[in-house]
């Protein structure tokens, strides 16, 4: 499994927890204005506030997550898709200058 299958995943657990977290806010704001403690309107103001906030921080935690990645792939100094294509250029070029030395051989 490549890293990008698992920041996948794990962003989609993360989206999976807001969801329930939200999914639990509404019902309790929901029973909130039934039971007539709260007004609609600001039940409604609140929720929304939330998912703002929610999804502001969830874009925060993704990019703090990327970056902590980043760090950690190259604490275990594995090679970047850039320095992978370098290398395979020089092996190509290296390949290619072996062909042409095995030619010069009477």
């Amino acid at each position: 499994m490549d890293s990008n299958t698992v920041l996948k995943q794990l962003l989609l657990l993360g989206v999976g927890a807001t969801s329930a977290v939200l999914d639990s806010i509404k019902k309790t704001l929901d029973k909130g204005v039934i039971e007539g403690r709260l007004d609609p309107e600001d039940a409604k103001q609140f929720l929304d506030d939330m998912v703002v906030r929610i999804r502001e921080e969830q874009g925060n935690l993704e990019d703090q997550f990327r970056k902590q990645v980043k760090v950690a792939l190259k604490d275990l100094e594995v090679p970047t898709q850039s320095e992978l294509e370098v290398l395979k250029a020089r092996i190509e070029q290296l390949e290619f200058q072996v062909r042409q030395l095995q030619n010069r051989r009477p």
